[in-house]
């Protein structure tokens, strides 16, 4: 991983890091990872969880950020078009 950096989506700050190819993404959760894959979680899943109210649209944005998504994608994805998105990394 290259130098880390931070970003604050609607107040909460996150890890993020450029991969080798120089694509801005979020730190990955190791257990979040190791949940995804171990359980074959599918993402359209997780989202059926939001619309039954059993997990906030915070808690879709922690499984985002947690599976090291880039910041561009979860950018345009329209759960989160509404959410302030700000660099935050110390210069």
């Amino acid at each position: 991983m290259s130098k880390m950096s931070k970003m604050k989506i609607n107040g909460k700050s996150y890890e993020t890091f450029k991969d080798k190819d120089g694509v801005l993404r979020f730190k990955p959760n190791n257990l979040i990872l190791k949940l995804k894959v171990n359980f074959d979680l599918k993402i359209s899943e997780i989202i059926k969880l939001v619309e039954l109210d059993a997990i906030s649209m915070m808690d879709l944005l922690d499984f985002y950020t947690g599976i090291g998504f880039t910041v561009s994608g979860l950018q345009e994805i329209s759960f989160f078009e509404d959410y302030k998105f700000e660099d935050v990394s110390e210069i």
